[in-house]
């Protein structure tokens, strides 16, 4: 989730030119990913390599979030203060979602499309509310009934 939240940041930093060191630092995500999932693919196995993955990502996001952040001239504390609620949201929405999910039987792919669809709605229409202002969902409303061909 945090890795996605930086993809507006990562498309500023692309906007404003400053290409070089997103790639210098995407190469050290690269070679740091690499090493920690061939590290741990073995003493932990699949899980090994996520967290191998994981690790790397949570990092170039940190630095993502730092830089572009000093690009504009903005505060990393008055982003979080705006980004971690709905963050919090998010992470229990998906634990709540994997608890369910546990509990329940996916064993086809009819199953596991029809679970999507009863538990995953509810955290959009969450999100929705929460994650925007009133203009901005608006905006998202009229957005989707024009694409929906109802507007």
């Amino acid at each position: 989730m945090l890795f996605v939240s930086q993809t507006p940041s990562s498309g500023l930093v692309y906007g404003l030119g400053k290409t070089g060191i997103l790639a210098k630092v995407s190469i050290v995500d690269a070679v740091c990913n690499l090493l920690l999932s061939v590290a741990l693919v073995k003493p932990l196995g699949l899980a090994g390599v996520a967290v191998g993955t994981g690790i790397p990502m949570i990092g170039f996001s940190l630095f993502l979030l730092v830089f572009a952040n000093r690009l504009v001239g903005g505060s990393v504390l008055v982003y979080l203060r705006n980004v971690l609620p709905i963050f919090a949201i998010c992470i229990s929405l998906q634990v709540a979602t994997w608890f369910i999910a546990g509990e329940i039987d996916l064993g086809s792919y009819a199953k596991l499309a029809f679970w999507l669809a009863v538990l995953y709605p509810p955290q959009i229409l969450v999100l929705l509310f929460f994650g925007f202002v009133r203009p901005e969902r608006a905006l998202i409303a009229r957005t989707c009934l024009q694409a929906a061909g109802l507007r």
